[in-house]
């Protein structure tokens, strides 16, 4: 799901610079003000913070599955806190990833269709 993340993450930055080369379009006065809050300077900084939080989180929970052969009452218990963490992950990363989907949404009503076809098939 990490890495369906990054991908439309990276749509979305491709749009926007389509988007920044090609500014003859009009947009909805509903859309731009979406639109008006991908270039405020945190945007990409929190998306990019998250998705790293994100696969740190997954690869402390691959280390412990790796180094735990056998499980002892405590190692347990530490299971039990990766799943519980990895299930909060997911839900979190759903929510993100449709957030993600809408806002590409947005956009694409504004990006040509010759574009998209080159981003569908990069």
């Amino acid at each position: 799901m990490l890495y369906l993340y990054k991908e439309k993450l990276d749509k979305l930055k491709l749009f926007l610079n389509y988007l920044l080369k090609n500014h003859e379009k009009k947009f909805s006065v509903e859309d731009s003000k979406r639109i008006i809050n991908f270039f405020q300077p945190s945007y990409f900084d929190c998306l990019n913070l998250y998705m790293e939080n994100q696969r740190k989180n997954i690869e402390k929970c691959k280390v412990f599955i790796k180094n735990s052969m056998n499980f002892n009452e405590e190692q347990i218990k530490q299971s039990d806190k990766y799943s519980e963490n990895l299930s909060v992950l997911i839900k979190d990363l759903k929510y993100k990833l449709d957030n993600l989907k809408s806002d590409i949404k947005t956009l694409k009503k504004y990006i040509g269709y010759l574009y998209k076809i080159k981003i569908f098939f990069r």
